[in-house]
């Protein structure tokens, strides 16, 4: 018996978890809110301003590239300003019609009344990342009927901010190089006892952030009471 054609990369997409797809398009707008906004800058840089259209033009490039990048890191203080002003990012409909707004505005990087070659090459990744957004929401078992998503619904509420993430980065760190984390813990205290101000403002986003400062202490501290080691005083 012959063994099975091998299945192609639109099927693997289609056959994967909703959280595993749902992370993949996170980590593909954030690489191409970063691809934006060095078209942008680039753009800036080699080309100059030849009118104010460009000038206009350009400068949209890098604020919409800068909005897709931050949208997906989902800081929590900047939230709810997103979402008083650009909440149409707030659905996995409008935020791929927005994605494919920022392609053609890439293409409108000229340069001798023509497109620029930065132009082609933002435009077509951004273009390729909106038909990929557009195919997982409308191909993807999890987004038909009784599949648990919904095209309006909001994408980010799968997501870790992007505070967690970070907390998660450290702890992961920490568990690492658990001796490099508790030099790092007896520095921060020499340096909180120095800077008051300082301390002060750890302290209040510890309470703001309770889980990523628990997350963080705990792998610092290997699971101890004591995280610098030896016997309580």
């Amino acid at each position: 018996m012959s063994a099975p054609p091998p299945k192609g990369n639109l099927q693997k997409i289609r056959e994967a978890s909703a959280e595993d797809v749902i992370k993949w398009l996170r980590y593909a707008n954030l690489s191409n809110g970063v691809c934006i906004m060095t078209g942008g800058v680039i753009s800036f840089i080699t080309l100059g301003v030849t009118s104010l259209t460009a000038l206009a033009i350009g400068a949209y490039v890098v604020l919409f590239g800068c909005m897709l990048f931050c949208f997906e890191c989902r800081m929590k203080r900047m939230e709810e300003m997103v979402r008083r002003n650009f909440g149409f990012l707030f659905s996995y409909s409008g935020r791929t019609l927005f994605i494919l707004f920022i392609a053609t505005l890439c293409l409108g990087v000229t340069t001798n009344g023509s497109v620029s070659a930065i132009g082609w090459i933002t435009g077509i990744l951004t273009f390729l990342n909106a038909m990929f957004n557009c195919f997982v929401i409308y191909r993807h078992p999890a987004f038909k009927s009784g599949g648990g998503l919904r095209r309006s619904g909001d994408p980010t509420q799968g997501y870790k901010s992007g505070e967690a993430l970070a907390g998660g980065a450290a702890m992961t760190f920490a568990k690492n190089n658990p001796d490099l984390a508790k030099k790092a813990a007896k520095g921060a205290v020499n340096y909180a006892k120095e800077n008051p101000e300082v301390g002060k403002a750890a302290v209040n986003y510890a309470v703001e952030n309770p889980d990523v400062a628990r997350s963080a202490y705990d792998a610092s501290s290997g699971g101890s009471d004591n995280p610098f080691g030896g016997n309580a005083v």
